[in-house]
């Protein structure tokens, strides 16, 4: 699903609401549309910043495959080219009909531990980084592994007028951003305060509707210190999933 309201309906509708002409000109000569145009895009990437919102994940089944001793992977060949990637949620290796979800470390600790990964002996992998736009597996792969990842990608940029938003039911918040980010941007201070709070606001009571869903309540679970392998599950039925 995406936006009902196209970016020219958006931005049409931002105008009325501050009563600004969309034929109107500021002193440089620009036309508040041009301007609103670029504030909607603007007031998308404040959002994505806030909050990752569900319709904004994205699952990528078979898009690559591992390389035997081949350590790093651009994200133009792990999500496709031109992919937005905002952050990485889940990383898969399947191998035939067993797969393994892969433990993220940060590029840091990795070192700490591995100063030279290449160097060390290949094998299925069991930990990625990200280094750039670019994922490190750990081990090396020693084979050919299907990849399969699941993102939270970056608001598609529009393409012109008749372009939708990829946000669902968020017009509101929208439009209350494009408002925040327009004052801001002429250094109408009062006005940018005013739509910053009403930004805010909106952008919590939809976040709440999100985060405490009706039908899921929290579960305790038995805290276990013990490292253990993957393949040693059977050692303490309480193990969730492996490091």
């Amino acid at each position: 699903m995406s936006s009902i309201l196209t970016r020219s309906e958006f931005v049409t509708k931002t105008a009325d609401l501050l009563g600004r002409s969309l034929n109107g000109t500021t002193k440089s000569g620009a036309t508040h549309k041009s301007i609103l145009d670029e504030m909607y895009e603007w007031g998308q990437m404040r959002i994505a910043r806030e909050f990752s919102f569900p319709e904004m994940d994205v699952r990528t089944t078979t898009q690559a495959d591992t390389t035997a001793a081949v350590m790093e992977y651009s994200y133009d060949t792990i999500f496709g080219s031109g992919v937005r990637v905002k952050d990485i949620l889940s990383v898969v290796i399947e191998n035939g009909t067993s797969s393994s979800r892969l433990k993220r470390y940060l590029h840091r600790d990795l070192m700490k531990y591995h100063p030279y990964p290449e160097g060390e002996s290949s094998n299925q992998p069991r930990i990625y980084t990200r280094v750039g736009n670019t994922l490190w597996l750990f081990p090396v792969p020693n084979d050919t592994y299907d990849i399969h990842t699941i993102h939270s990608k970056w608001p598609t940029r529009a393409s012109g007028d008749s372009s939708y938003s990829d946000y669902d039911f968020l017009d509101d918040v929208i439009v209350a951003a494009t408002a925040f980010e327009y004052f801001n941007h002429l250094q109408e201070d009062e006005q940018a305060a005013y739509w910053d709070k009403v930004f805010k606001m909106k952008l919590k009571e939809t976040v709440n509707s999100i985060i405490h869903p009706t039908d899921w309540e929290s579960e305790g679970r038995a805290f276990n210190s013990t490292v253990l392998m993957p393949g040693d599950f059977w050692n303490n039925p309480l193990i969730i999933s492996n490091p």
